[in-house]
């Protein structure tokens, strides 16, 4: 062995142990890519570097909920999205969207689902059906309902004073005539009024008249 080898290897055996070239010494030992020893067991970190040994990386300036594996790094934690791991996405954490919808988180650690294609509600948990596809054929006010997605014909809730499959008859309140004692009944759009003979009142003409 040469000389110059028996000194290289002295050296490497110092800067393992933590010796500086200015004869400090740190143990355990600085990381030695990231720092060298300035003073007994004081690393000095270069440039995007901290921790008692050099060995932790600084993130990136505005980081919140992030972490580092090189320096300028922001790596998001869990719960958390965006450039600056600022943005709260615990909300879709769940998958709260149903049937491949997206999630998208709002401010306040609220979401909202944008829905595949044939389906929709809060959660993207209705099938369109007939009514959505087709729209509704209900009349008059009509309320068309589809067993949320799942029927294969729309059908129709209808307002009071209509009927049919599709609200389209007006209903006659008169038919049958609800006024009794032979009173006379007059349809008014949803609802009936009857005149009533003498010595008969209320409504359906049912209550004799106390009148003398």
């Amino acid at each position: 062995m040469t000389a110059t080898e028996a000194l290289l290897r002295v050296l490497l055996l110092l800067l393992a142990f933590g010796h500086s070239t200015y004869g400090a010494e740190c143990f355990p030992a600085c990381n030695p890519q990231n720092g060298f020893c300035e003073d007994d067991n004081v690393c000095r970190c270069q440039p995007g570097w901290q921790g008692p040994l050099c060995d932790q990386c600084v993130t990136s300036p505005g980081c919140l909920h992030g972490l580092c594996g090189e320096p300028g790094q922001c790596i998001c934690t869990d719960g958390w999205d965006g450039e600056l791991c600022d943005r709260d996405v615990r909300a879709c954490s769940s998958a709260p969207c149903a049937n491949n919808g997206t999630c998208v988180s709002l401010d306040d650690g609220l979401y909202e689902c944008s829905c595949a294609p044939g389906y929709s509600g809060k959660d993207c948990q209705k099938k369109d059906g007939p009514c959505v596809i087709n729209g509704s054929p209900c009349q008059h006010g009509g309320t068309c309902v589809d067993d949320e997605g799942r029927a294969s014909h729309a059908s129709c809730l209808c307002p009071p004073g209509f009927s049919g499959n599709f609200c389209e008859i007006v209903a006659n309140s008169c038919t049958p005539n609800p006024c009794e004692n032979d009173g006379v009944c007059t349809d008014i759009g949803g609802d009936f009024r009857c005149r009533c003979p003498a010595g008969f009142i209320d409504k359906t003409c049912s209550s004799r008249s106390t009148a003398s």
